[in-house]
This record gives C-alpha cells, sequence and structure tokens, in this order.
C-alpha cells in the first residue's frame, strides 16, 4: 500500500488527504451469500451489500469516500470469486484505477478471467455526477472483451425465447446508461461455436460464428435493434453478408412493430425456421414444406400493428429475383418471376418484369406454360363497402408460339 499525502491539503483542511493511493499484490475473496450480497475476505458483509434498504448508509459512506479521493489504483493483483453455488471464478488485476475531478469520475482496468480459455477484459467507464447517487446519473461503458466464453457464465442472453447457452466472444462494447437504465448498446464483435437453445426446439442451433457491428437504442416509445456487415455461419451454410433494422414502437394502444432486411434467400430462411425453435404452427409448416418456395429477396420490408381486438394491420415490401414455388393442391407452380411487390390488408401491388419464366397448372394444360417474357403491373384494393377490385395493365407475355397483351379488370363483391 502506497499513499502519497496532499500536504497543502491536509494543513488547510486539518486531516490528511490522499493525493494518490496505490494497492499492488492484494488478494480478495468475494463470496457471494445471495443474489444481492456479497462478502469480501469474511469482512463488511453490509458495507457492500447492494440491497440499499439494510445498507444504505454503508454504500453512501463508502461511496462518499471514494469519490473524495483524487486517484485511486490497484495492480497486480488476484480475486477468488465464489457465486451462491459455491463455483469458483478466478481472476487477475494487472491495473484498475479511479480519477476524480469535480463531478467527472473516470475508472479504467485491465482483467484476466482464468477459465479453460483465458478471457481477457479491459474496461473504462466515465461517470457524470456525484458517486453517492450513481443510481440517478449518467454513466458510458466500454468493454474490450477477448476470448470470453458464455458457458461458464450465470448469464446468458436470451432473446424472444432463444438463449445463447454457449460460445467464445470477441468483441468491443459501448454501453450509455441514465438513471440506471440502458440508453444504448452498441457492439462489434464475433462469436463463434456458439449454440441457441430454446424449450421449443427440435434440436439447438448451432453457430460456426456470427460477427457484425450491432446497435440496440431506446426511444421515446420503444427500441430500436440494428445490424451492419453481419456474417453468419450455421453447419455447412455461409449466409451473405447483410444489413437489418427491427424497431418496436409501444406508443398509445397500438403497438407497431417493423423490420427491414438488406438480403433474404427464402430456401436458407424457410429451412432455417422449420428447424428453429420458433412456435409455427402445424398447417403452415406443412405448407412451408410442400410448397418449396425458393428465390432471393432483397430490401425486405414488414410491419404489424395492433389496430383492435379484431382486425391488425400489415404491410409487406420486397424485390424478390428468380423466385419459385412447387405446384401444390389448387396452387400452381411458378420459377423465374422477378419484380417487386407491396401489400397490406387492404391492398396490393405487384409489378412483374421477369426471363424465362414457367407456370405450372397441373392437369388443367398438357405441359408447364412458358414465357421467355412476362410483365405488368397489378392492383387490387379492398372498398369500404367490403367489394374487392382487382386490376392488371400492361401484361405482357411472349415466347417461340404466341406473344400477348392486354389489360383487365375485376370485381368480387361482398357476398363473393
Amino acid at each position: 500500500l502506497q499513499v502519497d499525502i496532499n500536504l497543502l491539503s491536509s494543513l488547510l483542511h486539518w486531516r490528511i488527504q490522499p493525493n494518490k493511493i496505490d494497492i499492488t499484490g492484494a488478494h480478495f475473496v468475494i463470496h457471494q451469500l445471495k443474489n444481492n450480497q456479497f462478502q469480501l475476505n469474511a469482512l463488511l458483509t453490509k458495507a457492500i451489500d447492494m440491497d440499499e434498504s439494510t445498507s444504505a448508509f454503508d454504500n453512501k459512506f463508502l461511496m462518499s469516500w471514494i469519490s473524495e479521493q483524487q486517484f485511486l489504483s490497484l495492480s497486480d493483483s488476484t480475486i477468488d470469486f465464489y457465486s451462491v453455488h459455491g463455483d469458483l471464478l478466478q481472476s487477475s488485476i494487472h491495473a484498475l484505477s479511479l480519477t476524480n475531478n469535480g463531478d467527472t469520475h473516470f475508472l479504467s482496468g485491465d482483467f484476466t478471467l482464468f477459465k479453460k480459455i483465458p478471457a481477457h477484459i479491459r474496461i473504462a467507464a466515465t461517470l457524470e455526477g456525484t458517486l453517492e447517487n450513481y443510481q440517478k446519473e449518467k454513466i458510458q461503458l466500454y468493454f474490450d472483451l477477448q476470448n470470453f466464453q458464455w458457458h461458464q457464465s450465470n448469464y446468458h442472453p436470451a432473446f424472444y425465447g432463444n438463449e445463447l447457452n454457449k460460445g467464445l466472444f470477441n468483441g468491443q462494447v459501448w454501453i450509455d446508461v441514465n438513471n440506471l437504465q440502458i440508453q444504448s448498446v452498441q457492439s462489434v464483435f464475433r462469436l463463434s461455436e456458439a449454440t441457441l437453445v430454446s424449450t421449443l426446439a427440435k434440436e439447438p442451433l448451432n453457430i460456426k460464428f456470427l460477427s457484425g457491428n450491432l446497435f440496440w437504442q431506446r426511444e421515446d416509445h420503444g427500441w430500436q435493434f440494428s445490424g451492419d456487415q453481419v456474417q453468419l455461419e450455421t453447419g455447412n451454410k455461409v449466409w451473405q453478408e447483410n444489413n437489418f433494422t427491427f424497431i418496436i414502437d409501444q406508443n398509445g394502444e397500438h403497438p407497431l412493430q417493423q423490420l427491414w432486411i438488406h438480403y433474404l434467400n427464402i430456401h436458407d430462411i424457410r429451412q432455417l425456421l422449420l428447424s428453429s425453435s420458433f412456435n409455427i404452427p402445424e398447417k403452415i409448416r406443412h405448407l412451408a414444406e410442400s410448397l418449396k418456395s425458393d428465390g432471393d429477396l432483397t430490401n425486405f420490408y414488414i410491419s404489424h400493428q395492433d389496430n383492435s381486438a379484431n382486425q391488425n394491420s400489415f404491410r409487406v415490401a420486397t424485390q424478390f429475383n428468380d423466385f419459385s414455388l412447387s405446384r401444390w393442391q389448387d396452387i400452381p407452380g411458378v420459377s423465374g418471376l422477378s419484380g417487386y411487390l407491396d401489400i397490406s390488408q387492404d391492398q396490393g401491388d405487384i409489378t412483374i418484369n421477369s426471363k424465362d419464366v414457367t407456370i405450372d397448372f397441373g392437369s388443367l394444360f398438357s405441359k408447364p406454360l412458358f414465357a421467355e417474357f412476362l410483365s405488368g403491373q397489378i392492383h387490387w384494393l379492398r372498398e369500404e363497402d367490403g367489394q374487392w377490385k382487382l386490376y392488371a395493365r400492361n401484361v405482357e407475355a411472349v415466347n417461340q408460339a404466341m406473344a400477348v397483351y392486354g389489360n383487365m379488370g375485376l370485381i368480387i363483391p361482398k357476398d363473393g
């Protein structure tokens, strides 16, 4: 222990005023007694009790003393942490320092966690305000994690019922906190040899690697989650680099969910969903397996909003390329279809601009119909009286045997 004394300040305050406190070569043993209580070296149990109802005085006194010190440092020290279940986690503190400058407090550290694969962690934190009232202040956090293993941690990140129960994480994380509420999280990362599980899953999803830039931010009435340069490999499948944005708006009585994805391959998504833990109705699952859809979607957008107990609104918009569908029951098969669609619960538009299209109507024709070129615009809408109107404009189909061009209109009454 080394303490540098500020002589002038000590004389003015008539008590010892440390200028710098350095601790080197210390060994700490921490026992987790319950969820919010820890015991340090069998002493000071209440002083580090995180339950404010039993130790508010001790915590405030400790925080007040720490905030009065200009510089605190801890180096070349070790920590043995025993969880509430008796599991031991050992770590080494290479350097940990706290600098207090008025209402600005800066913490930085460099650690090693001794696991099967040692994990190296660097941290930095800035707090604007008083340490005693840290619950109400703004905090900026930074973590640099190398070889951090999820499977030896008590915390398993979960997303919509899917839990990451193991994996090796390398990356950087930035977190903004206000009033002990996370406002934003940004990460540049690579996750490898991971497993995603759920109680609904037939089998866990094995992720060879997942990397990219992720950003989560709290909004006024919800939150936004986006990803950039996302790369994924599952099993023997390498997915194309992708971007996405997912927005939840819970304003008022009608929450709105929106999802945008730069690129989707229908076959890959279908296989992933059918083998995933998502609770897909059996009829939908059987239909997806029977239709065997394929093709590429770009700039895919989907939104859903709860308008009332009996009606929900939705919108789907995307550009599709080389779309195919197997013939099944009364649904004709198609292949080679390209264009753009924008549909909702009350109307829709499809623009087709395709080459080498095949349409299979089954026994209706002696063989599937083939068009070297197929184009047109199809629009439909539901009127206020409940009837549907459909328009097909500039429809053109060309092959070696014929050329067809025309327009069409169709009205379907409410009662059919």
